[in-house]
Parts: structure tokens; C-alpha cells; sequence
């Protein structure tokens, strides 16, 4: 669901349904500072509408109105499989940090930057 504030959260719109699927699962969002993605969304969620087996990247230039899939982080055909709780932040040196559970044993971590980040909306573009 999308919901919207204009008053730093003193007031929120009515939720409004995405077209993202997720399966009641934590999602992480930021607003991107800086270079060439200023004020985009980028957002990791359970690409699924019933398990966390998939954990992808998405990406809005219009508020969250519309969002493009970027990549899949993770992905297992094995539905028990769960990747889940994503955190994520952009550092003071441009790049961003991504964690979150890897089938409930491990916390992995992934980093990435500006340049990857084109990369994949180039591919996404093209459609690979």
C-alpha cells in the first residue's frame, strides 16, 4: 500500500494498493541524496505475493507512484527459503548498504553504488 504525508507525519493520505506484490512482509525505502538518482525511491521487498524466497530492488522517479524492478538480490526456487527484514542506508561517501536475514541464520550484507545502480536501470531499459 502507498500512503502519503505533507505535513511531516502529522497526517497521512488513505493507503492506495500498488501493483508490487509482497507477502505481508517488512520492506526497506529510502530517498536517494545526491548524484545522478536525487530524490528517486529505491525500495527492497519480498517480490512474491506469498513466500520471501525472492528479494528484489525497485525504483521510483515519480514518488512510489510507479516502480520498475531492478534485480533480484536473492532468489530460490525453494519456497521455505526465506530472505527477509531489510535495512538499508546511503553513506556519507555515496554508496548504499543493504542487510537483512538470510534464511533466518545469517545477516548478509551487500554495498553497491551510483554506477551500479545506472547499470541496472540500463538493463532494465533494454530489457535485459
Amino acid at each position: 500500500l502507498l500512503t502519503e504525508t505533507f505535513d511531516a507525519g502529522r497526517s497521512w493520505s488513505h493507503p492506495v494498493k500498488t501493483a508490487l506484490p509482497n507477502p505481508n512482509a517488512a520492506i526497506a525505502g529510502m530517498r536517494i541524496q545526491g548524484g545522478p538518482f536525487q530524490d528517486g525511491l529505491m525500495m527492497v521487498f519480498n517480490n512474491s505475493p506469498e513466500s520471501r524466497n525472492r528479494l528484489s530492488l525497485g525504483y521510483s522517479k515519480d514518488n512510489g507512484r510507479s516502480w520498475q524492478l531492478l534485480h533480484d538480490f536473492e532468489f530460490s526456487d525453494d519456497t521455505a527459503l526465506r530472505f527477509s527484514y531489510p535495512y538499508m542506508i546511503q553513506s556519507s561517501d555515496g554508496h548504499y548498504h543493504l542487510v537483512y536475514s538470510w534464511d533466518r541464520l545469517y545477516i548478509k550484507h551487500i554495498e553497491f553504488n551510483d554506477r551500479w545502480l545506472q547499470q541496472q536501470l540500463s538493463r532494465e531499459e533494454e530489457g535485459v
